[in-house]
Parts: C-alpha cells; sequence; structure tokens
C-alpha cells in the first residue's frame, strides 16, 4: 500500500520554512533584459499545466509559460473582494487575458467569452475558439485535474461549450456559479498553444507525452533548452501579446539540490535566487547582508493521500482515522519548520469559501485514541508505505517522525524515497 503524496495530514506550510533570497540580477550578456539564475531544490517536472503535482517550481514555470483565461483579482481599500462576488464591482477589479471580455445571461447559466484575437503561441499558431473549447474538453478527460472543470460546473465540455464563431465561446451551466470567473482563472486550466494538437496520437490523444517536455507558449516566457538533471533555461516570448509583459530577458533554473550548496551560490553572485530554504540558512543569508530573503505566507498543502482502492489497508476507514490521531502536529511545525507553519484543519484553508474552522477538524495527536479506533479496525500488523520526493529534505524529515509516531500504535511505515521525475511518474499513475 502506498500513500500517494508526501508527508503529513493536513498542514498548511508557510513559505517562511521554504523562503527564498534574492540579489541584483546579472545584466552581462543579456541583449533582451537582465538574466537571472535561480538555485531550486528540484526542476519544473514537466511542462503541461494540466498535472502539477511536482511542487513550486512546475506550478510557477506554467504560470510562465501559459496565459490565464481571465484576470488578476485586485485588493480594495477594504480587503479583497469576496470570492463569491460576481457583481460589476468584482468584475472591474480583472485584468483579461486569453479573454477580452464576457456576459452573464440574467438567468445566470450562460456565459459567453470572448478570446482575444492575435493570441498565438510560441510556434505561430493562433488560439481561436475551437482550440479553447479542445482545451477545456482535455481538460475534461486527460486526467490530473478534471477537478477544475468540475469546480467551473463543466463537466463535459463537448455538450456544454458551443462555439459560436472564431473568437467567441458560450458556456451552458446547468445550475447557477458564483466563482465562475474566479475558478477559470486558476492555474490548472492554463492554456496553452494549438501547436499540441500536431503532437496527439491515438494512444495519446491530448498530448500529454509531448507535453511533458515541450511547451506551445502563449505567456511571456517560452522553453529555450532543457538540459535533465541540469537546468531549464526560458526567455522571454516575443509572440506574447497578453499582461504583465517579461520584465526579465533570461530565467535559468538551475538544479542545486543541496540546500547550502544554494546559499552559497546565491552569496558568490552567482545565482540571483535561491528557494527552499531553511529557518538556518535564512539566518546564514540575513547575517551576511548580501542578499535579501523573502518570507510571505504561502500556500503550500503539505499532506498524505491514502490509496483506498480495494485490497489495501487503508480502504479500512477506522485505520485512516487512527492514523490521523497518530500524526505528530505540532512537532512537525516546531522541529521540522521551527514554527513557521501552521494547520490546516481540513484541505480547505481559512482564506476559502466553505471553510469549516477548527472546531469542525477532529484529529489531534492523541495515540491512546489512535491505539483504540486501530483496535476497532480490527487491523494485526498493518505496513504501509509512503512515497515521498526526496528533493524535499522536509518531507523526508516529517517521514520518519510519521514513521515513529506510527510505529507507537503498531504500524510499520516504510519510507520509500524517489527523485522528484520518478516520484512525479507513481503519483501520477497511483501505482
Amino acid at each position: 500500500m502506498r500513500l500517494q503524496a508526501i508527508a503529513i495530514v493536513a498542514a498548511n506550510i508557510l513559505l517562511g520554512s521554504a523562503c527564498q533570497s534574492s540579489n541584483s540580477p546579472s545584466t552581462s550578456n543579456s541583449t533582451t533584459g537582465p538574466t537571472i539564475v535561480y538555485a531550486v531544490s528540484h526542476l519544473a517536472v514537466t511542462m503541461d499545466p494540466c498535472f502539477i503535482p511536482g511542487g513550486n517550481e512546475t506550478s510557477e514555470v506554467n504560470n510562465w509559460l501559459y496565459l490565464a483565461w481571465d484576470y488578476n483579482p485586485v485588493t480594495t481599500a477594504n480587503g479583497p473582494i469576496p470570492m463569491d462576488d460576481v457583481t460589476s464591482a468584482f468584475k472591474g477589479n480583472m485584468v483579461p487575458g486569453l479573454l477580452t471580455s464576457w456576459e452573464l445571461s440574467s438567468d445566470q447559466l450562460t456565459w459567453t467569452l470572448h478570446i482575444r484575437k492575435g493570441v498565438v503561441d510560441s510556434y505561430g499558431n493562433e488560439v481561436k475558439a475551437k482550440f479553447a473549447k479542445w482545451v477545456l474538453e482535455r481538460v475534461n478527460k486527460a486526467g490530473g485535474c478534471s477537478y477544475w472543470t468540475n469546480a467551473l460546473g463543466v463537466p463535459d465540455a463537448a455538450s456544454q461549450v458551443t462555439v459560436v464563431d472564431d473568437y467567441t465561446l458560450r458556456v451552458q451551466l446547468k445550475t447557477p456559479n458564483a466563482i465562475f470567473l474566479n475558478v477559470l482563472n486558476s492555474n490548472s486550466g492554463l492554456v496553452m498553444g494549438p501547436e499540441v494538437m500536431k503532437h496527439v496520437t491515438t494512444a495519446d490523444p491530448w498530448g500529454t507525452q509531448w507535453l511533458r517536455q515541450n511547451a506551445p507558449a502563449t505567456g511571456p516566457y517560452l522553453l529555450k533548452s532543457w538540459t535533465p538533471g541540469v537546468e531549464q533555461v526560458f526567455v522571454r516570448n516575443p509572440k506574447y501579446i497578453g499582461p504583465n509583459p517579461a520584465q526579465i530577458g533570461k530565467i535559468i533554473y538551475r538544479l542545486v539540490p543541496d540546500a547550502s550548496v544554494r546559499v552559497t551560490l546565491l552569496l558568490s553572485g552567482q545565482a540571483q535566487v535561491a528557494r527552499d530554504l531553511s529557518p538556518q540558512n535564512i539566518k546564514q543569508i540575513s547575517d551576511s547582508k548580501k542578499a535579501v530573503a523573502h518570507c510571505v505566507a504561502g500556500n503550500r498543502y503539505v499532506y498524505a493521500a491514502f490509496n483506498v482502492t480495494p485490497g489495501h489497508p487503508t480502504e479500512n476507514l477506522l485505520l485512516r482515522q487512527a492514523l490521523n490521531y497518530a500524526v505528530p502536529y505540532d512537532d512537525v511545525i516546531n522541529s521540522v519548520y521551527n514554527g513557521t507553519a501552521t494547520r490546516l484543519y481540513g484541505f480547505a484553508p481559512p482564506i476559502t469559501n466553505g471553510y469549516l474552522g477548527q472546531s469542525a477538524f477532529p484529529y489531534r495527536y492523541d495515540l491512546t485514541k489512535a491505539s483504540n479506533v486501530l483496535a476497532q479496525s480490527g487491523l494485526h500488523n498493518v505496513r504501509l508505505t509512503l512515497l515521498i520526493n526526496n528533493t524535499f529534505p522536509e518531507h523526508q524529515q516529517i517521514a520518519v517522525l510519521l514513521q515513529n509516531s506510527f510505529s507507537k500504535i503498531g504500524v510499520s511505515l516504510t519510507i520509500d524515497k524517489k527523485p522528484a521525475a520518478a516520484w512525479y511518474d507513481q503519483a501520477a499513475s497511483r501505482s
């Protein structure tokens, strides 16, 4: 049995535990703007926006490469506009991306989306309505992010989305969806370019294999080169016409697995940004006065996902509950993250609609309770395997804490460490 993800159930990690530091970008040998070297713990594992379990780097890179559908929300003097507000005030804070405008019918069931003319990918192919519909169908069926179209209220794009003309789509909902525009802006639905259509096959009708290492960019950057295990190089996309044009000429994502080496490169000026650093690394950087540490509250979720398919021990609900009671939440926060993380009570963070709150989450670290619930499950000599991405040292530390704690209730946990790419393959295949 494999836990198909990383490290701890229900922890919302703040980037104080994974800060990045920076110094001035290099301008040498650059005619299109400054160049920065970005020292990272692992490279992006795919260029496919529909498959982004590879960590922040993968998500970040895809946001550079591909254009969002609609907008960037703006915080007003009175704070963020509520996510469920579809009033004109809310829509007035949207900066169009692929879309230039949209209308909602009076019954709130039909969205008419107008596509920006002249949006082409880095291969020169224009994004038109027919391809935009295909993107929605791909999300429905390619796997990895169908939750996105489900949240839109479009679980069947083939029947719910109509191509009106080359630059207009009509989306028919079954029930009103107040957060349609918010969901549309999610990075899971970023719009890659039509070049992918040239690489679909009968065996791979959605071009997933080609997109793993190729990027038909519609965003401000394009993938210039990729040397596996070494670096990924991104440069300005000269065909980009959307909002927020690139200010940096070249970004070199350089693989530097050791955090101390990332710090050394930063302080020596060989890298301009280093990320995923420990509090000790941050202190070293701050004391040096050669770089600046940026630590902000983030939304990195670190969790363990259970395999609940028949035949696996964790299909047993009581076993899953027992393991939740055996997670040493405070130890993880204090010993692994030096207090720069917070508990996540359920899977929705406090900033989202539908947050139930701490009182609705029943689990606390209680080994007596865990043992009693495990006994009720009827299972004995339980052996589990935790699959983790070994490029995250903190995940390995959390895994050891889980291993030690689970052993106290009679559950044996084997830690299976995989490099990022191998981890991605196994986790995505759910094997």
